[in-house]
């Protein structure tokens, strides 16, 4: 059972259905298939050059930008633009853990 998140009204993502499921995850749009949190994932501390692009650690990490929105989801994020700023802590999953990868 999912239930809508709200979302502050200047969010970028205010008209994009996100929904936290019952065990804390963040979905966006129930488009991609849900990444969970898992012991596996490592914690990274947002550095100052990618404040806010979750895009740039994609790419960093990845080789391409396309999984921000995983980031968000194991890190429990509802507005990254809004919550991912130097010095906070990121849940990074695995590549092998991400669809298609």
């Amino acid at each position: 059972m999912a239930d809508n998140v709200q979302l502050p009204p200047r969010s970028a993502y205010v008209k994009t259905p996100i929904y936290r499921l019952a065990d804390g995850a963040v979905v966006f749009g129930l488009q991609r298939p849900a990444v969970l949190p898992d012991p596996s994932d490592r914690n990274l501390t947002m550095p100052a050059p990618f404040e806010g692009r979750l895009d740039l650690i994609s790419n960093e990490l990845y080789g391409v930008p396309d999984f921000w929105w995983a980031i968000a989801q194991v890190s429990a994020l509802v507005d990254p633009l809004m919550e991912a700023p130097e010095g906070a802590v990121l849940r990074v999953p695995l590549k092998s853990r991400l669809p298609s990868s």
